[in-house]
């Protein structure tokens, strides 16, 4: 990639993180018209089909990214949440594990196939990818929560409450920590 496209493909994404999908569209669009392999700015066009709704074709330009940048772990990972909109779940835990794959300290990758394992249904491979995550993070409340919510579908009652308080204790202002530890106490008596 050049410098100049180095730079538009920066702007975009500055204009993306601004809220201004527009500007970073025309950025995007103007780097893919310059090198229609520019995996970045593929991958910055995609995220705004996602964030607006056009999931079919988000998925086709993550695809495009991929192939012009088969490391670029940001395309998998995004792919697979295009992927997860649709409902395709097992294929949006492929590409959230091929993200994982390439990058192993991407937690959002690792959180979003803990969503699409409970989404489509497998719980008990859901707790073993979050247990999984818990190597890299275990300082994330988020984790602790997910983990505790996970528990109590198994029935798992005790394990849960102990997530919920490992999470508070990272977060004393959690709310939904909170709230799940009331839950699953009522559940316990």
């Amino acid at each position: 990639m050049s410098r100049p496209q180095d730079q538009a493909t920066r702007e975009g994404f500055s204009y993306l993180q601004r809220g201004e999908i527009r500007d970073a569209e025309l950025k995007f669009r103007a780097v893919i018209a310059a090198s229609e392999a520019n995996a970045q700015a593929l991958n910055g066009l995609a995220i705004i089909a996602h964030q607006t709704g056009h999931y079919p074709a988000a998925i086709e330009l993550f695809d495009r990214a991929i192939v012009a940048d088969a490391a670029l772990a940001a395309a998998y990972m995004n792919r697979g949440n295009s992927l997860f909109a649709v409902q395709r779940f097992n294929d949006a835990i492929q590409s959230h594990q091929h993200a994982v794959t390439l990058s192993p300290d991407l937690m959002s990758a690792r959180i979003n196939i803990l969503s699409a394992l409970h989404a489509a249904g497998r719980i008990d491979e859901a707790v073993l990818a979050i247990e999984r995550a818990l190597k890299y993070q275990s300082d994330s409340p988020e984790i602790y929560k997910n983990l505790g919510n996970l528990y109590k579908e198994q029935g798992r009652l005790q394990n849960a409450i102990t997530c919920y308080l490992h999470a508070l204790r990272l977060n004393p202002m959690s709310p939904q920590a909170a709230g799940n530890r009331l839950a699953a106490l009522r559940h316990l008596r």
